[in-house]
């Protein structure tokens, strides 16, 4: 299932990049719902918020990095954990659609842009998502450890 995911992801990723670059017009924007989002085509040489800029070898390499640890988690956790290794895919097909981008183009395609927020891409949602995901799991995990505590003190 980790790598269904994790390919459907990427896949979703570089085939809404691939149409951005070939149907729309770089810099121009293109309202879809009012004001609240638009499509906007430009190239992102750094990583989060322009972070790096320029730094596309060393934003590859902490990908690749990030790849290779997160699929290692995904492999030991117990298989009973379907969200946590539901999050894992997410943020595996995340860095990797970017890293593609990184890879071949020298920057990343982003394109969806909400008022007040930087543009960005479907690899960005995976791994925002995913991280969410990861926190609510982890404050889920802390509230279940703190009953139990309390429970064995009663």
């Amino acid at each position: 299932m980790f790598v269904l995911l994790t390919v459907l992801g990427v896949l979703i990723d570089q085939v809404t990049k691939i149409w951005v670059v070939n149907n729309l017009p770089y810099g121009q924007s293109i309202p879809l719902l009012g004001k609240f989002l638009s499509l906007n085509y430009i190239h992102n040489e750094g990583a989060a918020f322009s972070i790096l800029t320029g730094k596309v070898g060393i934003l590859s390499i902490i990908s690749i990095i990030v790849v290779i640890a997160v699929s290692v988690i995904w492999y030991k956790t117990p298989k009973d954990q379907k969200m946590w290794r539901f999050a894992y895919a997410l943020l595996v097909a995340g860095a990797l659609g970017n890293c593609l981008d990184r890879l071949r183009l020298g920057y990343v395609v982003d394109f969806l842009r909400l008022p007040h927020w930087p543009v960005f891409n479907i690899a960005d949602c995976l791994l925002v998502l995913s991280v969410i995901i990861l926190c609510l799991l982890v404050f889920s995990d802390l509230l279940k450890e703190r009953k139990a505590s309390e429970k064995s003190h009663d």
